[in-house]
């Protein structure tokens, strides 16, 4: 077998942003924030559960699947993942329990976790489609086209074309992480890499290090750009869907405006969400990119980034329950149940203590 190690790949970085000096502080901020991130998806799949009533049973088993990608990505990526990225070269090790005792490559994970954003965005536009078509047979309402026949067959286009989107974005979904799979380097092409980059080789002390390369394997950029692709599609899908559901909410005459008021802040709060949910991915994601090219060497701007990436369930969730009246409400109700027991406890206490003195009196006489 030829050994001989190829010419080095041209780069204009010699160094990386991390040399893992901080990975007890990172397990734990990352176990810190997994826990807390699980405890309010709990709460909130138990909000949408019982606290939700006016919405349908099929919006809420979406809204449910939805805080339950929360939940696995949290619980994989915090506890059993734990990943740290080492750019320039795409290079990771992971920290996790399913990589230091139980050696399961990093590999797999990144397969999995790649799947599961995927998925979660999905859903995310399947439940913004669902309050979508429950304003549709609201349009029957409508007295605001002169011609019906016409008003019916554009909502018909317009749902088709939904439709369509959400088909091709899960085209590209599915394409992209089943391509990842065909990125991994072989250990000689490892071996190759550290060669090329002496700065590299603390890796080969770290569980289950691994090592991506745009040059050894050009199918990454075409991966990257199906993921990306896929990312758009969906943002963009979900924006039309805002924009349509706001036109048909205004050209709607009800009898009662609460009806067309829940619908609109439903779907207000619902695409808020997924903005916090993107913006908190893609803003990573473009430091990560960019950090292939542009030299910057900033640690805590970079470890900064990953813990973004890995909070965006939990700034999901933080925000629904901020801006839903109904979870909002609840929460208000707990509060003041919590009062109206305080006092009356010591409403109790005053009374027993005023009938003590009353026969500690009665008692002296």
């Amino acid at each position: 077998m030829d050994t001989t190690l190829p010419p080095p790949i041209p780069s204009n970085i010699n160094n990386f942003t991390l040399a893992g000096v901080i990975d007890a502080e990172y397990h734990i901020a990352m176990n810190a924030m997994g826990a807390v991130s699980v405890l309010l998806s709990l709460h909130l799949m138990y909000l949408i559960k019982f606290k939700t009533p006016l919405a349908s049973r099929q919006y809420r088993i979406g809204l449910i699947v939805l805080q339950l990608c929360f939940l696995l990505f949290d619980i994989h990526w915090c506890f059993l993942f734990v990943p740290l990225l080492t750019l320039p070269y795409f290079a990771m090790y992971c920290t996790g329990l399913l990589c230091t005792t139980f050696k399961v490559g990093i590999h797999l994970h990144m397969v999995f976790m790649l799947l599961l954003a995927i998925e979660t965005f999905a859903w995310f536009f399947i439940c913004m489609l669902q309050r979508h078509q429950a304003l549709l047979p609201m349009s029957s309402h409508c007295l605001c086209s002169p011609n019906i026949f016409r008003f019916f067959v554009q909502d018909a286009i317009e749902h088709y074309t939904f439709q369509a989107l959400a088909t091709l974005s899960t085209l590209f979904a599915m394409i992209g992480p089943v391509m990842f799979i065909s990125c991994r380097l072989t250990e000689q092409e490892i071996q190759w890499r550290l060669a090329e980059s002496p700065l590299m080789r603390w890796l080969l002390k770290k569980p289950q290090y691994l090592i991506y390369s745009i040059p050894m394997r050009p199918i990454l950029q075409i991966v990257l750009a199906l993921l990306m692709i896929s990312v758009v599609l969906f943002t963009v899908a979900c924006a039309s869907l805002m924009a349509h559901t706001i036109h048909i909410v205004r050209r709607l005459k009800l009898k009662s405006g609460k009806s067309k008021d829940q619908s609109n802040t439903a779907m207000r709060n619902l695409f808020i969400q997924f903005l916090v949910f993107a913006c908190s991915l893609l803003f990573p994601a473009f430091v990560f990119l960019l950090r292939i090219w542009v030299v910057f060497d900033v640690e805590i701007a970079f470890v900064s980034c990953q813990i973004l990436f890995a909070s965006h369930s939990l700034a999901s969730s933080l925000v629904a329950l901020l801006i839903n009246s109904n979870y909002r409400r609840s929460l208000v109700f707990w509060k003041k149940s919590k009062e109206i027991k305080q006092a009356s406890t010591r409403k109790i206490t005053t009374t027993t203590v005023l009938t003590v003195t009353s026969l500690r009196s009665l008692v002296a006489r």
